[in-house]
């Protein structure tokens, strides 16, 4: 089913990650399983001149700038993820410091300078990050689209139950990518 794309923006949300904590190698592990979906999708929303915004933990780099918080990312974990979905100069770039990409961030400012009333949220972790952005996105009135393969957590029965979760608490749209851009 093909969705009316309009005043909808992107959100990739934690995929700039050092995967440097308890869960993190399985956590990279799942984000490998859906990282090429996200490329895709992302590729569909750059070439229909929709906005891509990434929304990220700062890492305690506080400037700001992707470089700085890639270079503190990149690591033997991470470089096949980080090189497939490295920001290009056409996207925005959010940082943050707790779960959700609203929280003390100019997310909701910028959604709304561009007219966006329909979010895509993608990345890591949907138990958490992807979880508490739905949460604050619903609470701000934005209709909501999370692609099912397009969310990873480090244990899959966290990321279903999240998806149940979204899809029954949130109104939140749960379909595939494919669905989204076909």
């Amino acid at each position: 089913m093909k969705y009316d794309m309009k005043n909808t923006a992107l959100i990739m949300i934690d995929l700039i990650n050092d995967f440097n904590f308890k869960h993190g190698p399985q956590l990279s592990k799942n984000t490998l399983n859906i990282i090429d979906n996200i490329v895709a999708l992302k590729q569909f929303f750059i070439s229909n001149k929709l906005p891509v915004i990434y929304v990220n933990d700062n890492y305690q780099v506080w400037t700001g700038n992707y470089v700085d918080i890639v270079n503190r990312c990149y690591n033997s974990v991470s470089c096949r993820i980080i090189e497939k979905i490295f920001p290009g100069n056409a996207e925005y770039f959010i940082t943050k410091n707790k779960f959700s990409a609203f929280y003390c961030t100019n997310l909701e400012p910028l959604l709304r300078q561009l007219n966006i009333t329909t979010l895509v949220l993608v990345g890591i972790a949907g138990n958490v990050c992807i979880y508490f952005s739905a949460v604050d996105a619903h609470m701000r009135d934005f209709k909501l689209f999370v692609p099912s393969d397009c969310i990873a957590s480090s244990f899959i029965r966290e990321n279903n139950f999240v998806l149940k979760s979204m899809q029954h608490l949130l109104d939140v749209n749960i379909t595939t990518s494919s669905n989204l851009t076909s």
